[in-house]
């Protein structure tokens, strides 16, 4: 904490430096309260008392999403934060339907005592396809893939979020022999990535009003090894609009463009590897959505 606080002993005191103080502590995402309070001495002297209370640092979540596609995903988080006292915390995560997917992450609130979030990823899983001939159902393929995540992530605002990473993955199809792509070989997406998000929501896990938006980039680099060339871009928002104490609306938008030869798991999942909707939520913390 020492090294978060700039006021010291023996000096005048500014509110608007204790103020920015406790800001910063409560943004480092260790505390779940931050606060202070002033104990009157001789001479007009005063003592600063910080008070805090840390986060519970053990996790778990559980969630579960059902759509006529996939049917049941069912989806569990574990972790523990603050490793050693440093802000940083390891999880394992696993969805179970469709996908299959098991990761293994560390995440952190400063990098190297930058005010920069990270995340680093790596994954396994696969995940069952319909394949499709002029508009007809004809069929099931799956696709296996294998890969990890670096990223980077920096507080723009109260809920404002920019991610900048590198993704590296493997996918290999298991195509029947009847369907036109029983040739299709394992392909190699690596490229750097760009995300940067907003929303007005006053709670980030069950937000009952609000919107949010997010602009992402994913690009694949044929001079750092991968299959094709290619960069594509999205764009998302989504509205929270109450009708009752028991009800609210989601409307959203999606729009994206690609550029270049997309590798075929990228031009038919628009999340990508590693990002399933049934992820549990946990991991979502002050330092960026990293």
């Amino acid at each position: 904490m020492r090294k978060e606080v700039t006021i010291r002993p023996r000096t005048y005191l500014v509110f608007n430096r204790l103020v920015d103080d406790m800001a910063r502590l409560f943004h480092t995402g260790l505390f779940e309260d931050v606060n202070y309070r002033l104990e009157f001495a001789r001479n007009d002297s005063v003592d600063v008392v910080i008070e805090v209370q840390e986060r519970a640092y053990g996790f778990y979540s559980l969630g579960i999403r059902y759509d006529n596609a996939d049917n049941v995903v069912l989806g569990l988080e574990v972790g523990q934060g603050n490793l050693g006292g440093s802000g940083a915390s390891v999880r394992a995560a696993f969805d179970l339907g469709n996908p299959n997917e098991a990761r293994l992450g560390l995440t952190g609130t400063r990098l190297f005592g930058l005010p920069f979030g990270y995340r680093l990823d790596g994954f396994w899983g696969s995940v069952d396809r319909s394949y499709y001939t002029q508009g007809s159902w004809d069929g099931i393929y799956t696709v296996r893939y294998q890969g990890g995540v670096a990223e980077a992530g920096y507080i723009l605002g109260r809920d404002a979020f920019l991610n900048m990473g590198l993704n590296s993955y493997q996918a290999s199809y298991r195509v029947p022999k009847r369907f036109p792509k029983d040739s299709l070989r394992a392909e190699w997406v690596v490229g750097p990535s760009f995300r940067l998000e907003a929303n007005t929501f006053h709670d980030i896990d069950f937000p009952t009003s609000g919107m949010a938006m997010k602009l992402d980039a994913l690009s694949s680099v044929s001079a750092l090894k991968a299959t094709h060339q290619s960069l594509r871009l999205g764009y998302s928002s989504e509205w929270v609009m109450p009708v009752s104490s028991w009800l609210l609306l989601r409307p959203g938008l999606d729009a994206g463009v690609s550029l270049g030869e997309l590798a075929w798991l990228s031009s038919s999942e628009p999340a990508g590897p590693g990002l399933s909707d049934s992820r549990p939520r946990s991991s979502r913390r002050r330092s960026g959505r990293c």
